[in-house]
């Protein structure tokens, strides 16, 4: 026995046939749509298939990602025709085109296959692996962000700037910041490497270890108990004993001979310290002759107490604190103690001008 049934383009309704519902419009059945439609259960609409837009009320397939277009919707889903400029469909922000389609960007941390896969500011790298770019880290939820700078707020390390790490200061409870490195000064948010002596400077920080910024140069330069290393670097001065190849090299008053620090004329070598003090003058208090200065002996006296006394030849310049050498005969002087043994200063009795008053040193009566 033969039925009529309805055309493809339409559908029973009752004894008649209706033409199926086109898509957007109201339904209640799902045959009832047109091709590559369903019945929306919540919407009550004729919806396009996954694949296909919707152009005058048919649902035509979509057009693959990288392909001509010239109207908006049409594109496959999440792209869109670039109708200003390419005329092609493109993928929206936070997609990429794979085979026709548009996937969402891999996350950093994430597998991936080529370029152009991940998130921004992340590329593919040879592990086959989302891994953020240079400047940029991880925050953890698969998203790329810049470096913090130095002296701002962090969490880890890795969320620091070069040559930085992230820090709690010395203070309790202080939050915890991108410090740079040692060898590394604050500039601008960034760590750059800390200048070596005679660099131009604004500020000490700039400065390498144990050196400063001169204000009267702005150039770094070693501190008074440091010297200036031909790497750059400022190293503590070399104690008296220790071997060295250069003047600068050694501790204060003191000089390099003969490959090692040797305290210069007028010092003496203070043994507990490795250092170079003064030589003591004439009748300074001593423990040994050694410390007294040239020509003295350090002579103790029935408590035990040391005193630095010029030798038997000299005599004491209680100006200068020295041992100078006895005036012979026939010499100016000023006392006798500064005459040789068996000799006084005397007047000279002057024809010339009686104004006038000269001393030599003389032998005594008998000598």
């Amino acid at each position: 026995n033969s039925t009529c049934e309805c055309n493809s383009s339409f559908f029973p309704n009752g004894s008649s046939c209706k033409p199926l519902i086109e898509a957007s419009k109201p339904c209640d059945v799902m045959e009832h749509c047109v091709e590559n439609a369903i019945c929306d259960t919540v919407t009550r609409k004729c919806q396009c298939n996954f694949g296909f837009f919707e152009t005058n009320g048919k649902c035509k397939e979509s057009i693959d990602a990288g392909d001509l277009c010239t109207n908006l919707g049409t594109c496959t889903e999440s792209a869109e025709c670039d109708v200003n400029q390419t005329s092609l469909c493109v993928c929206n922000q936070g997609f990429y085109t794979d085979g026709g389609e548009c996937k969402e960007l891999i996350p950093a941390g994430s597998a991936c296959s080529k370029p152009g896969q991940c998130v921004s500011d992340a590329t593919c790298n040879s592990t086959s692996s989302c891994e953020c770019d240079i400047g940029f880290y991880d925050n953890g939820i698969g998203k790329c962000e810049v470096l913090i700078e130095a002296e701002k707020p962090c969490l880890e390390d890795a969320q620091c700037t070069f040559n930085a790490t992230c820090l709690q200061a010395t203070y309790t409870n202080a939050e915890r910041k991108c410090l740079c490195e040692s060898g590394f000064y604050s500039h601008h948010g960034q760590c750059k490497v800390v200048k070596p002596p005679g660099q131009i400077c604004n500020d000490t920080r700039e400065c390498t270890r144990n050196s400063a910024c001169l204000p009267s140069t702005l150039t770094c330069e070693c501190l008074s108990n440091f010297y200036d290393t031909a790497q750059g670097v400022c190293a503590p001065l070399k104690l008296v004993g220790q071997c060295c190849s250069e003047d600068r090299e050694c501790t204060f008053d003191s000089s390099c001979l003969n490959g090692s620090c040797t305290c210069g004329k007028g010092f003496y070598t203070e043994y507990s310290s490795l250092t170079c003090e003064s030589l003591k003058p004439v009748d300074s208090p001593c423990t040994k002759s050694a410390r007294c200065t040239y020509h003295a002996d350090c002579l103790f006296d029935v408590t035990g107490r040391g005193k630095c006394v010029c030798g038997s030849d000299y005599y004491a310049d209680s100006d200068t604190g020295t041992c100078e050498e006895l005036i012979t005969t026939s010499s100016p002087c000023t006392s006798t103690a500064q005459c040789t043994h068996n000799a006084e200063c005397i007047e000279l009795e002057l024809v010339v001008d009686p104004y006038i008053s000269l001393y030599t040193c003389e032998c005594k009566p008998g000598f």
